[in-house]
């Protein structure tokens, strides 16, 4: 991740606490989906002679111009209207019903109606990209030919810029439509030329679509500005461009995550992809030293009574919780080690026989086992140890996740490992077995002691550790290097 001043820090931690606050207490992506092929304002140059500037779009009636349509939506001094909307009213010279449909061009319908005691004429344009009309008067900027229907008027407002405002923002965006930004929907955020608006409340508490600094390439929901680490469209794979949104990556997905509108701070991480996924550099993609990428367990999230206090004072953003997940989409079990810990199955068969130190909670001498009996023999009398049962609690399966566990040497009898012999029988290999003394794993082999290291502990009075580990002992027993008792 690239490193940056504090005073860019600063901005970033803003933009996340003050705008994308709902985003990511929902660990999700919010598009906003209200959304309207066109506008059309209805003006009686009879009544008005003059052009509509600064006009409230809340102060008309919308049945003068509407069809009783489900598809259209009254909006005061306009409609909005839905995609396949008759864009029609009965008596009216203009026919503007092939408009039902976005614009092929970049660009969103706007029609003004000129509803004077002649006729009912208008003209339709196009807004131009990213065109704002909100509770700042702001003028219409339309763009390519007008289309008007016996109406000069019409013609020139669309031409010359008639203006605007109005409570309940929108904005026209890549898909050619008018988004809706009001209080149903804030905390949605939609994108015009790779830019993010959200829909938030400002300062004094009127609805904007705020445009946050940065570029968003990829449509991910974060610009590069805000902690996304790949935003480079251009070094994705060809079915990329199939994924419209982050949820079209589909959780743990080792074929998408590659894709760049997959790589962002809310993405969950896959260790072993050799990507960061979720834009931290402190989540590591080794998943010998990533626990809940090795398990594929949930991360829990921080609440905001847990989360630490900002440098301004202001309330600290909660972190969800989310799963992470291994290239394989298995569970692995793992244990913390000295070096940042093992995940015992990750390296597959290689890991078969692998013995480590664990520390911390998982204190004590641990080998890595599969229970499928082809890869590793042992006696019916000590599989609790990968399959505790109620009446058998001895087992250490705790540290059992799929087919392979981690099984400590201090595990005791009747269900325990210790002095219980296993075979590793890794495939094309001499098989070998190991053995524990109560304390630590002893393996079989030309280079370890032909007899077992009596462990420090004496055991108990009807048990005798000493006693036990005095009757093992080590010989080759044709190709397979064998543990006696």
């Amino acid at each position: 991740m690239r490193k940056r001043g504090k005073l860019s820090l600063l901005v970033v931690l803003f933009l996340f606490t003050t705008l994308l606050l709902p985003i990511l207490a929902s660990a999700q992506l919010i598009l906003n989906e209200e959304k309207y092929v066109g506008i059309t304002y209805a003006w009686d140059p009879d009544y008005d002679r003059y052009p509509p500037r600064g006009k409230d779009l809340l102060r008309h009636d919308c049945s003068v111009i509407d069809n009783g349509e489900e598809n259209t939506q009254n909006y005061g001094g306009g409609c909005l209207w839905r995609l396949g909307a008759s864009i029609i009213k009965s008596g009216l010279e203009c026919d503007f019903s092939s408009y039902n449909q976005p614009s092929k061009s970049l660009g969103c319908w706007f029609f003004i109606e000129d509803d004077d005691s002649d006729s009912h004429d208008g003209g339709a344009g196009r807004a131009v990209l990213e065109q704002i009309i909100d509770s700042t008067t702001r003028r219409l900027n339309v763009e390519g030919e007008t289309t008007v229907c016996d109406s000069a008027e019409a013609k020139e407002q669309l031409e010359k810029g008639a203006s605007f405002f109005t409570n309940q923002p929108l904005i026209c965006l890549d898909d050619n439509f008018w988004h809706l930004c009001n209080n149903i929907n804030t905390g949605t955020i939609i994108h015009a030329n790779n830019y993010i608006y959200n829909c938030s409340l400002d300062d004094i508490g009127l609805l904007r679509w705020q445009k946050l600094s940065g570029f968003d390439l990829d449509h991910d929901g974060y610009t590069d500005q805000m902690g996304d680490c790949q935003d480079n469209t251009a070094q994705d794979f060809y079915y990329c461009s199939e994924l419209e949104t982050p949820e079209d990556c589909g959780e743990g997905n080792v074929y998408n995550a590659k894709c760049s509108i997959c790589i962002h701070p809310s993405a969950s991480e896959i260790c072993g992809d050799g990507i960061d996924n979720d834009c931290d550099a402190e989540t590591s993609d080794d998943c010998h030293k990533n626990k809940e990428a090795c398990e594929e367990s949930f991360i829990e999230g921080v609440s905001v009574e847990e989360a630490p206090p900002t440098e301004d004072g202001t309330e600290p953003a909660p972190v969800p919780g989310s799963y992470a997940y291994n290239i394989y989409r298995e569970s692995f079990s793992w244990i913390n080690t000295d070096d940042g810990g093992y995940c015992c199955g990750y390296e597959g068969i290689n890991d078969l026989g692998v013995l480590k130190e664990g520390t911390g909670e998982f204190s004590g001498n641990y080998l890595c086992l599969n229970e499928e009996k082809s890869l590793v023999g042992y006696e019916d009398a000590v599989a609790s140890v990968f399959n505790p049962s109620e009446a058998d609690p001895s087992g250490t399966a705790d540290r059992c996740l799929g087919n392979w566990c981690w099984i400590n040497a201090i595990g005791g009898p009747p269900g325990g490992a210790q002095f219980h012999i296993f075979t590793i029988k890794k495939p094309d290999q001499q098989p070998y077995d190991v053995v524990s003394n109560s304390q630590e794993w002893f393996e079989c082999n030309e280079n370890e002691p032909k007899t077992l290291v009596p462990p420090l502990m004496a055991g108990a009075e009807e048990v005798s550790y000493l006693e036990l580990a005095n009757r093992f002992y080590c010989y080759q027993e044709g190709q397979h290097w064998s543990w006696k008792e």
